[in-house]
């Protein structure tokens, strides 16, 4: 078991550690690490049910630690992914006080959920001597209160506890990326940024979508690694501007009677006057 769990360690480790909170493919690639997560998880419990365990010692290290720090990973990413794909758009103070809102719930479902549970003491003051009750599979105490799901879970590859231990790994890693989330919305803004932040796109939509797409044909951001929603957020974000529909504007302008890059052709002309002037 412990070659196999190395396996899929090392394969991890190699994906888990390019997770950037200021990518802008962010929820593409929260996506794929929640995918990778669960065919490792799926992994893991096809290799408990074949070959089981050694030992009483080796099933809680399993429990207790192996299991737990991937299953935390694989909440912490989904819930990434929840509160990013519904992130405002638009404004620094809107942001802020979305992720600020975020970060208090999470401090309220600790204190309601977890802060006075037993287990949750004896987990963050490192003990060891019921790790023989919290983390090998058969001893469930239903008098000690559980929560209802663990009518749900797959005894041969729970102690119920494991799934507690995640959901503190989880927590922790969720509230280190909010926190951070809300100290860059915080900080100061420099002021070439905050200048060009009060500039107006004084020119219609679909001129701006039409760039946008030109821009994105070019392969001028990250080498053509950026997608059209990623470039279409920053241009709404510069301008505080909300486009809507941009896909369907673009079609629309494919059909267009005359010239299908209206505004591409009279940014060409109005330069070549610029520099025919400055001749």
């Amino acid at each position: 078991m412990e070659r196999i769990l190395s396996a899929i360690y090392r394969k991890l480790e190699g994906q888990l550690q390019y997770f950037d909170p200021q990518d802008p493919d962010l929820l593409e690639r929260t996506v794929q690490l929640i995918n990778l997560l669960q065919d490792a998880l799926m992994d893991l419990k096809k290799l408990v049910g074949k070959t089981g365990f050694a030992d009483s010692q080796q099933e809680i290290i399993f429990f207790k630690h192996t299991k737990p720090q991937l299953l935390g990973k694989l909440m912490f990413y989904n819930m990434v992914f929840r509160i990013e794909s519904a992130s405002p758009i638009t404004g620094w103070d809107i942001k802020k006080m979305y992720f600020s809102r975020h970060l208090r719930l999470l401090k309220k479902q600790h204190k309601d959920n977890l802060k006075g549970e037993e287990f949750y003491r004896y987990y963050r003051s490192a003990r060891t001597d019921l790790d023989y009750v919290y983390y090998l599979r058969g001893n469930l105490d239903f008098k000690r209160g559980m929560d209802s799901y663990i009518f749900e879970i797959d005894t041969a590859f729970s102690t119920y506890y494991d799934f507690k231990v995640a959901q503190i790994i989880a927590n922790d890693l969720l509230y280190g990326y909010l926190s951070s989330r809300v100290n860059v919305m915080k900080k100061k803004v420099l002021p070439e940024i905050a200048a060009m932040q009060k500039m107006v796109w004084s020119d219609s939509a679909n001129a701006l979508i039409e760039l946008i797409y030109a821009l994105y044909a070019a392969r001028v951001f990250s080498n053509g690694k950026v997608g059209i929603r990623q470039i279409s957020r920053f241009f709404q974000y510069m301008f505080d501007l909300p486009l809507n529909e941009v896909h369907h504007a673009f079609h629309r302008m494919k059909t267009r009677a005359q010239s299908r890059t209206v505004f591409i052709d009279r940014l060409k002309v109005a330069l070549e006057e610029y520099m025919n002037r400055n001749l």
